[in-house]
This record gives structure tokens, sequence and C-alpha cells, in this order.
């Protein structure tokens, strides 16, 4: 199963932004076979996002069913960036 990782901060105006238009909820609901782990970096860096070298947020980082990580991306998305950006060819 490939894996996307979300990782935002209840600070961030784009994540909020991004949470209120639901765009990270409808992807799930889009695509179940894509598992979503979502990442809150309010009160700081986490183990997990100093190992993935997180440095901005929203940060998008999707990896393979071998945990490789295939690409990132950052910023404010639309859903259907989001869309193209989670899918693997």
């Amino acid at each position: 199963m490939v894996g996307l990782f979300v990782f935002r901060a209840d600070w961030c105006p784009h994540c909020r932004m991004m949470e209120r238009a639901g765009v990270v909820a409808k992807l799930q609901a889009a695509h179940p076979d894509l598992s979503v782990t979502m990442e809150n970096l309010t009160d700081g860096e986490s183990e997990l996002s100093r190992t993935l070298r997180v440095r901005t947020i929203p940060c998008f980082i999707l990896m393979d069913e071998a945990g490789v990580v295939v690409k990132r991306t950052s910023g404010s998305k639309t859903l259907e960036q989001l869309v193209r950006f989670a899918t693997v060819k």
C-alpha cells in the first residue's frame, strides 16, 4: 500500500485553509487504497519530521510499499493537485 504523510500545524494558515476545504479528507474518500498519516507539528518537530527532513508545512511525502520516498511537495494544494501528486506511475 502506498502511503502519504501529511505534516501540518494548527498555527499554519495554509494548513487551516486546506483543512476547512477538506482536501485531505476528500483525497482519502476518493482513494481508500491510499494510507494517509497526519502529523501535527503544532508543538514543534517530531522524530518522523526530522527523519524525513520536513522543513516547510504543509508538507506531503509519498512513499511506496517498501517505505522509499517517491516524491515530496509542500505548500497549499487543491484537491486536484493532491490527487495528481498522490498518483504513482
